[in-house]
């Protein structure tokens, strides 16, 4: 995270167009790996909760 801090910070207004759609789509990636951890963590917790409703 420091080395995109650093590049964005140094970068003049000529490439800051270019940084911006590399940064915009890191931020999807981002944003779409986030997602996937919250549906892994969703059918994760189902999970937990019907083993829990099993033993119970």
């Amino acid at each position: 995270m420091d080395n995109l801090h650093l590049s964005l910070k140094d970068c003049s207004t000529t490439k800051w167009s270019s940084n911006q759609k590399s940064v915009s789509a890191l931020n999807l990636q981002l944003s779409d790996v986030i997602k996937v951890f919250g549906l892994l963590n969703r059918e994760a917790l189902s999970d937990e909760a019907k083993f829990d409703a099993q033993t119970c």
